[in-house]
């Protein structure tokens, strides 16, 4: 009995025993964090299921059907089989992705095949890269360098770094590179591109080879192949540094050639044309098959153009000059920068081989010049007119032209629609009836009226009358810099958005039907005079668009018109409180 009942004892301690050991186990379990990384695989097959796993150093691993997540080490050989794989090897690894749209990361020296399906593919410095079949995506690390990638068959996307190289092959593909990389198109309709940024004044060279290809070069050369290429330069800031500038070869087929000088934002301070090797070089451009475009920009418009034809006939260059330095919104109207363009090959060249480029719209206009005494110009439709100097008188009652009035006191008549009108140097007048269109009048006392609907008007510096005519639809004025005066109506607005001295002459029929007057971003630090007949009755308002940003919505004003009657109210947008204290109100000012 003395047995039992001691064995009964020892077998409930043990019993309490084990139950304490549990919970004691469990409470350590909480308190150590779990590993997510998948064990070490002992096998090298994987499973038609799933998988997940790590792969040792110079392991193989075929990861047979499914969709499998498979890291491997240094030296490993993976096999992703069927299935949208997700795989990732170190140092000299060994990649097959097979079926499916893999996505696959190599280190250093590694070897990555896509196969078959849409896979996008990343790889480090001195690797090889090959989509296969399929729309692939592949490209090597920023900061990485001497990557090969071959896209293969499909429409393939590739970028590329550091004095990479990269083939498209089949397919109308993708190509981008930077850093003194190579980009080579293959069979195939491909867009290529090589970078602004290159540092160390690396070489770049872009290759369309078999197709119909379209360039983007922004330094370096770019050479089309075979087939119908476009082919377009963008000259930008850091290429005004460099002594490796743009050169563009068509190759076979007949091409066309882009100039673009509207990236350059530091204030063009380019070469000298006259000095300095051409920022663009053409190496096999054909005047009888063959067009030059030269981009213009809104910012900065084309003011000439001259044809310096070499003595030995060996080249001819293509002097491009624009108005002024209008990029970022900094007006500087005694700048007038010029670059060269320049065709190897081409002994004579005239006006008519030459378009210029909105670039908006793409609109393409044909070149239509003055001389430099006083003309008389008719536009025709989609022409770019560029007058030279002289006090010239210019005629427009076609849609889509341009017209850049040079020096001189010049008269431009627009009537017809979405025509655009630069004064340029000078007093000049210029009328404008159609609806969308534009005038900016650039440097000196100019005088713009706006007979159409949607018309958007820009005085530029000096001392500019800008009149909107009664009964037309609304317009939109912007004064610049100097003493501005305005005649406007019902609807229209103006933007004060620079420092100056603004005199608003107000229609006294349209104050009864409309209260907004001035409309615009902000009211800078300026005098604004209203001139106003004694017996006009209705309130007057100045409303501002935009009331965030540490600037007031309205800044310290004088406001000056002929009525004693109370005419002003100000109205904001509805979280910023309104204050007449803002300004200061003259009022029985007899002028």
């Amino acid at each position: 009995m003395l047995l039992i009942g001691l064995f009964a004892l020892m077998g409930v301690a043990a019993t309490v025993a084990v139950v304490d050991l549990v919970q004691d186990d469990d409470a350590d379990s909480e308190q150590i964090p779990q590993d997510d990384t998948p064990e070490e695989s002992d096998n090298s097959r994987g499973t038609a299921g799933d998988d997940d796993v790590y792969i040792g150093s110079n392991a193989a691993f075929d990861g047979l059907l499914g969709d499998d997540t498979i890291e491997a080490s240094d030296g490993a050989t993976i096999s992703g089989g069927a299935g949208d794989d997700s795989i990732s090897v170190a140092d000299e690894g060994r990649v097959y992705g097979g079926a499916g749209d893999d996505t696959i990361f190599g280190e250093h020296r590694s070897t990555l095949f896509g196969g078959e399906g849409s896979d996008r593919i990343t790889a480090h410095s001195y690797s090889g890269v090959f989509g296969g079949d399929g729309d692939d995506s592949l490209g090597n690390t920023s900061g990485t360098s001497n990557t090969t990638l071959r896209g293969e068959d499909g429409d393939d996307r590739l970028w590329v770094t550091s004095s990479s190289v990269a083939f498209g092959g089949d397919g109308n593909d993708t190509l981008y590179g930077l850093n003194g990389s190579t980009l080579h198109g293959g069979a195939g309709d491909d867009e290529i591109e090589t970078a602004w940024y290159i540092p160390d004044q690396k070489h770049l060279s872009a290759f369309g080879n078999d197709g119909n290809d379209t360039l983007t070069i922004w330094a370096g050369l770019g050479h089309g192949g075979a087939g119908d290429d476009v082919l377009m330069a963008e000259v930008d800031d850091d290429l005004l540094d460099r002594t490796d500038l743009i050169t563009l070869t068509g190759g076979e087929g007949t091409d066309s050639f882009t100039v673009s000088f509207g990236s350059a934002e530091r204030g063009w301070a380019g070469p000298d044309p006259l000095t300095s090797p051409p920022l663009v070089t053409i190496t096999d451009f054909d005047p009888e098959t063959e067009q030059l475009l030269i981009e213009d920009h809104d910012s900065a418009p084309l003011e000439s153009l001259e044809i310096q034809p070499a003595a030995d006939g060996s080249y001819t260059d293509v002097i491009a000059q624009f108005e002024e330095d209008l990029i970022k919104g900094r007006h500087r109207d005694d700048y007038h920068p010029s670059f060269a363009i320049r065709l190897d090959g081409v002994s004579s060249l005239s006006e008519e081989d030459i378009r210029v480029v909105n670039s908006s719209d793409g609109t393409t206009l044909a070149l239509q010049s003055g001389t430099q005494g006083d003309d008389t110009l008719v536009a025709a439709s989609d022409t770019y007119v560029l007058t030279g100097s002289g006090d010239d008188q210019v005629m427009t009652s076609q849609d889509n032209s341009t017209v850049h009035a040079g020096g001189g006191n010049d008269t431009v008549l627009a009537t017809a629609r979405t025509v655009s009108i630069y004064g340029g140097m000078g007093d000049d007048s210029i009328s404008l009836s159609g609806e969308g269109s534009y005038a900016y009048g650039g440097n000196g006392s100019d005088t713009i009226t706006a007979h159409g609907e949607n018309v958007t008007v820009h005085g530029g510096t000096g001392d500019d009358t800008l009149v909107s005519e009664r009964g037309t639809e609304a317009s939109v004025f912007y004064g610049g810099s100097g003493f501005n005066t305005f005649e406007i109506g019902l609807g229209d607005t103006v933007n004060l958005a620079t420092d100056g001295n603004y005199t608003l002459n107000v229609y006294p029929e349209d104050l009864e039907g409309s209260p907004a007057l001035i409309d615009g971003v902000y009211l800078p630090e300026a005098d604004v005079i209203l001139n106003l007949p004694p017996d006009v009755t209705g309130d007057l308002s100045l409303r501002s668009v935009m009331v965030e940003g540490e600037r007031f919505p309205f800044q310290a004003i004088t406001v000056t018109t002929q009525s004693s009657q109370d005419l002003l109210t100000v109205n904001t947008k509805q979280d910023v409180e309104a204050s007449l204290d803002l300004f200061t109100i003259n009022r029985d000012v007899v002028f």
